[in-house]
This record gives C-alpha cells, sequence and structure tokens, in this order.
C-alpha cells in the first residue's frame, strides 16, 4: 500500500496539504490516473480512507470529503 501511495497518489496530490484538497483537485487527480482502471479504483478508495481519517484528527474540516461524487 506505500508503494500505492508513493506512486499513484503523492505524485499528483503529495505538494498539496491535505486540507487544502478540493473536489476539482480530486477529479482532476482522478482523470489522469483513470486510464487504468484498477489502478483508478484503489488509488481512489485509499484517498477516500485518508480524508476521514484526516477529519478525525484535525488536519482537515470535518464533513468536508472532496473524493464524494468522484
Amino acid at each position: 500500500m506505500e508503494s500505492f501511495v508513493r506512486t499513484r497518489i503523492l505524485p499528483l496530490l503529495g505538494r498539496r496539504k491535505i486540507r487544502d484538497i478540493t473536489l476539482m483537485d480530486v477529479a482532476c487527480w482522478h482523470g489522469v490516473i483513470s486510464a487504468r482502471a484498477s489502478s483508478a479504483r484503489m488509488a481512489l478508495s485509499t484517498l477516500s480512507g485518508l480524508i476521514p481519517y484526516a477529519d478525525a484528527h484535525g488536519r482537515r474540516p470535518r464533513g468536508c470529503n472532496p473524493y464524494r461524487g468522484i
């Protein structure tokens, strides 16, 4: 999982603070990685787990889930 995050998520979103990631960021990122359907699903699943974790630990405003609707 760590290598997946390093190769699929961080190159496109890694420079942003998790609290600053928006729906548009996730939609654009998902569009870039969606050429490989299985990678896109796994990456979105991973990110969708990280956002609530960040919410719970005060890294993002609660209830602001930029991956919803993708």
